[in-house]
């Protein structure tokens, strides 16, 4: 090890800090539920860009080649690192470990209150809460716009890491779960008894006092396009949220550029940007 950084391990964990001041920069542990869930075993490294910045590129780029030799040795099958954005200089060191761009995250995080929210255009149809009756069509249109469509880029859908099958299987647990789970909001558009489309709200606790909502998933059938039914069903999830003021937390990939742009629009405000990477072991 360098002079700069120093590694520790402890419980499954393996982390790389700085010897001046003990912070940890780089760390990796093993994804539970997404190990469980695919059958092959898969990690998180997370990366601190603030603190591996100033720091001669050697020395980072022999620390992290030190941790990808204990992911080998500790039998993960992939690892998952995320870059915020702001760190992008450190792309190349992660390359030269074998991880390679997989995914973006773009993240919007607004206060928003109930009294001050726009007046959004009606559509036709009807938008209601989704029921278990409605599992079956939301589950065609999951498949159609994101499972088996080939213009869609996810870390989920990249059959060089996970087949047909394996992401067929992620959507509909996906899907399952938020519309089982209580905390989540789900409300589906109809046009004519069929179902055109769905969005998703989460909560997700409290910051600052402040109650927190995520935004998962949204879709929208290419027949019912243009008459901007993601603002409606997102007027009618604010109706109904409990509280009168809260944050709301939507992020989607930075080739989505239809929601970039509805974001804007609807005066969302910036948070973050996050590189995803994967990197297979052995």
């Amino acid at each position: 090890m360098n002079s700069h950084l120093r590694t520790s391990e402890e419980a499954g964990r393996f982390a790389i800090e700085r010897r001046d001041n003990g912070e940890t920069v780089a760390s990796v542990e093993e994804k539970e539920w997404d190990s469980e869930f695919f059958g092959k075993k898969i990690g998180s490294l997370a990366i601190d860009h603030h603190q591996l910045s100033g720091l001669p590129v050697d020395s980072v780029l022999q620390s992290m080649r030190r941790l990808v030799r204990w992911t080998d040795e500790h039998g993960f099958d992939l690892t998952e690192a995320s870059l915020d954005a702001s760190g992008i200089q450190f792309v190349p060191v992660l390359e030269s470990c074998g991880y390679r761009l997989v995914d973006t995250k773009i993240t919007f995080l607004s206060l928003l209150n109930k009294d001050e929210l726009p007046e959004y255009p009606s559509v036709p149809g009807e938008i209601r809460f989704a029921t278990e009756d409605d599992l079956e069509d939301i589950l065609r249109l999951t498949h159609e716009g994101f499972t088996h469509n080939p213009s869609f880029t996810s870390r989920y859908a990249n059959r060089a890491y996970f087949t047909e099958k394996e992401t067929t299987r992620y959507y509909t647990a996906w899907i399952r779960n938020h519309l089982e789970t209580d905390g989540s909001f789900f409300v589906v558009w109809t046009v004519n008894d069929e179902l055109v489309g769905y969005y998703i709200y989460r909560r997700e606790g409290d910051e600052g006092g402040t109650a927190t909502y995520k935004g998962i998933l949204c879709t929208i059938a290419p027949e019912a396009r243009g008459h901007k039914g993601h603002l409606a069903m997102q007027a009618f999830l604010y109706e109904f949220l409990p509280d009168e003021k809260f944050l709301l937390n939507n992020t989607t990939q930075l080739n989505n550029y239809a929601v970039i742009k509805n974001h804007i629009f609807s005066q969302k405000k910036l948070e973050r940007i996050e590189l995803l990477f994967f990197r297979e072991c052995g």
